[in-house]
């Protein structure tokens, strides 16, 4: 693609601040690329944040993609018994700055596989609780929407992986026209952690507990983040 990584990452920083007709300017700019598909997204209406976001996760360089997932699993699983492994995490954002290998990251891919089949029973356990005549607290209500969006953003980060792995496999071979398919697949996976971290508001939401807006900390992170890009830093 013709638009350079700076460029791109100047004109997603416009469009999440809500310049007007940016997504214009990246829809042209697509298109002479030859991705129509992309274009097309582009022009459409970005006039919610969520909406914004979510075009910027989608065009971002894969690496710079999955190191977000990361910081929104961080942020959004927190709560109380959470078991994000952090060191998991930490070993991807490496990969991510090309500091481990494609070896390394089946390692941290299997190590995301087994936080995600402890997610899902502990889910399983939080669920049966609500057959419980006493689960009637909101801290345990609360407990239920936290293990299900932890439970959701593991298997959507181990889903990821799997395609992230292919798509630097086809890269090292030279396959770029393969690599381009399996990097889409990572876009949407991010974009998918993405929203799992935002459902975890429309869980408390229901429950009436006030808490932080999630789209507004993965926007102004994400912003940050390519503020850094632009400044030669990759955090």
């Amino acid at each position: 693609m013709s638009l350079s990584n700076p460029d791109l990452y100047a004109l997603a920083l416009e469009l999440l601040a809500g310049e007007k007709d940016v997504n214009k300017v990246l829809a042209d700019l697509f298109e002479e690329a030859g991705d129509s598909g992309i274009a097309q997204w582009a022009r459409s209406s970005k006039g919610k944040r969520r909406k914004r976001l979510d075009f910027v996760l989608g065009i971002l360089p894969y690496r710079v993609g999955l190191l977000l997932a990361c910081d929104f699993i961080e942020h959004c699983c927190r709560g109380e018994g959470a078991g994000v492994p952090k060191r998991t995490l930490s070993a991807l954002r490496s990969w991510c700055r090309e500091e481990k290998t494609n070896a390394d990251l089946e390692d941290i891919a299997a190590a995301v596989e087994i936080w995600w089949n402890e997610a899902a029973k502990h889910e399983e356990r939080r669920r049966f609780q609500r057959h419980n005549p006493l689960f009637d607290s909101l801290r345990r209500r609360s407990a239920i929407a936290d293990r299900h969006v932890e439970s959701a953003c593991a298997k959507a980060l181990f889903d990821t992986l799997g395609y992230a792995l292919k798509a630097s496999q086809l890269e090292t071979q030279g396959d770029y026209r393969e690599a381009k398919k399996r990097i889409s697949d990572v876009q949407l996976h991010v974009r998918r952690v993405a929203k799992h971290g935002q459902m975890r508001n429309n869980w408390y939401n229901q429950l009436q507990i006030l808490d932080r807006n999630e789209v507004t900390w993965q926007l102004q992170h994400t912003s940050d983040l390519l503020e850094s890009l632009l400044d030669g830093e990759l955090q």
